[in-house]
């Protein structure tokens, strides 16, 4: 299977070949990709990429695995070992690309690196999802080479209502409709990653174990040409 450190290499595999649109959809695990899938709520996901099973990092959280994706390395390596750390010395996918790149985040600074994200606020109740799309579409026209997309409402809608209640399933709906109207007008490689899955707890959401629903992330590719 997968790891999560083995995405770093294919970014930089496919910015070789050109331009490069990653999807990071935070809290997408596969078994809520699989319900979603057999749903039908992700039709422009599961008839464009290849998805297959990634494992997380230990503990499944966010900040952690952000900090692997971006560097290839593991927690005991990189050091971001809970959501407390947000240094990162190491050196990440911003700085071994010799392209222009855009780093589109939500609302904070996850991680403090050396290449400064783009943050984007909820406007109108839209959430920070409609803003950060927005910039997508900014990016793309202005050529930008490398567009690194970190989508937070699935994640967000899951800690509230659960990972396979019917309001998390409308996100995923939501971000997949997003992803099909934006992607139409990018020409390049997109690649789709998670962090972790989630498990449904007494009030919602939950991650941050090694059970397998927490463990089992999501990793798409779309080969362009």
């Amino acid at each position: 299977m997968k790891m999560l450190n083995d995405f770093f290499a294919k970014m930089k595999e496919c910015l070789i070949q050109g331009p490069l649109l990653v999807w990071y959809l935070d809290g997408f695990g596969y078994r809520m990709y699989e319900y979603a899938r057999d749903a039908g709520c992700i039709p422009y996901i599961t008839g464009t990429f290849s998805v297959s099973p990634v494992s997380s990092v230990s503990p499944s959280l966010t900040n952690p695995a952000l900090a692997t994706i971006l560097t290839g390395m593991l927690p005991q390596e990189h050091g971001v070992t809970d959501r407390s750390v947000r240094k990162l010395t190491y050196p990440t996918i911003f700085d071994v690309a010799s392209v222009s790149a855009a780093w589109l985040e939500g609302d904070s600074v996850l991680l403090k690196t050396s290449f400064r994200p783009k943050l984007h606020t909820d406007c109108d109740g839209e959430g920070c999802d409609a803003g950060i799309c927005r910039s997508v579409q900014y990016e793309i026209a202005a050529k930008t080479e490398f567009i690194f997309a970190h989508l937070h409402q699935i994640d967000d809608c899951g800690h509230t209502c659960g990972p396979y209640d019917g309001r998390t399933l409308h996100q995923l709906q939501e971000t997949d409709s997003r992803m099909a109207r934006i992607s139409k007008d990018f020409s390049g490689n997109m690649l789709i990653i998670s962090d972790h899955g989630m498990h449904a707890g007494a009030g919602g959401g939950e991650h941050g174990t090694d059970c397998e629903e927490d463990m089992l992330a999501v990793w798409g590719e779309y080969h362009w040409r």
